[in-house]
């Protein structure tokens, strides 16, 4: 057993470089219209004379980066969060470049394919994020707001391909992986993504500081019968690659 915690150890350590690709929850980051903004209340405190320091959070499901399990979208669905086969909690990772993406527009399967072509084919289980660039504007209330409008999101056709690949999980850097002015009726991707059994990770950070491929771990609370939950997603950079 001390064996194989030494190698586990060492690849961890020495063979890999952990990149976080989660946002800081604070008070006042991005969230949806009609989703519940992160709080934090103190209740204790050390510099207050108490023995210890905690708060309370009041965050909701889909708080900073999260993940979106198929009950979020598909009616009639017991996939819910607490559900996510562990497996599919881990594997490899591609991030796809579209920064430059116009406000408003529907990123298309051409994306995908020029990665594929610079980097080998999407692989069934693998994790497929894109980059929008839309990152750039996450901050705090006020200066969240630009985040919290007119972003860009894959369109159907590409939701499919991937869909088609066997992927477990679709990421973004943006509010949501659907673009903006999508009718709530209408979200394309979460249709495809959600209604294949596959998850769906929003609010991604340092994308850009990745290589085209590496390893995802995205831990999820295990919330009963929740439709998401705030996620730790690390990626994992082969050193020697």
């Amino acid at each position: 057993m001390s064996a194989n915690i030494d190698l586990l150890n060492k690849l961890v350590h020495e063979d890999f470089e952990i990149v976080d690709l989660t946002h800081d929850l604070e008070e006042g980051i991005p969230s949806c219209g009609t989703h519940a903004r992160f709080g934090r209340i103190l209740h204790e405190s050390i510099e207050w004379g108490d023995q210890f320091t905690h708060a309370a959070l009041v965050l909701g499901e889909h708080t900073g980066t999260h993940m979106d399990s198929p009950n979020h979208h598909i009616p009639n669905c017991d996939h819910t969060i607490d559900k996510i086969a562990l497996p599919r909690l881990f594997g490899r990772g591609a991030w796809i470049e579209c920064d430059g993406a116009e406000a408003n527009s529907q990123i298309g399967i051409e994306a995908i394919k020029d990665w594929e072509e610079a980097n080998g084919p999407i692989r069934e289980g693998d994790f497929v994020f894109f980059h929008t660039g839309w990152d750039k504007f996450w901050g705090v209330h006020p200066e969240c707001r630009p985040f919290e409008h007119d972003w860009p999101g894959i369109d159907r056709e590409c939701a499919e391909y991937l869909r088609d690949r066997g992927v477990v999980t679709v990421g973004t850097d943006t509010l949501a992986l659907d673009y903006a002015p999508a009718p709530l009726d209408q979200c394309d991707a979460h249709d495809v993504i959600l209604g294949a059994g596959m998850t769906i990770i929003e609010g991604l950070a340092n994308l850009t500081k990745l290589p085209p491929v590496f390893y995802v771990v995205a831990l999820p609370m295990k919330v009963k019968d929740g439709s998401g939950s705030t996620t730790r997603v690390l990626a994992l950079v082969d050193k020697n690659a």
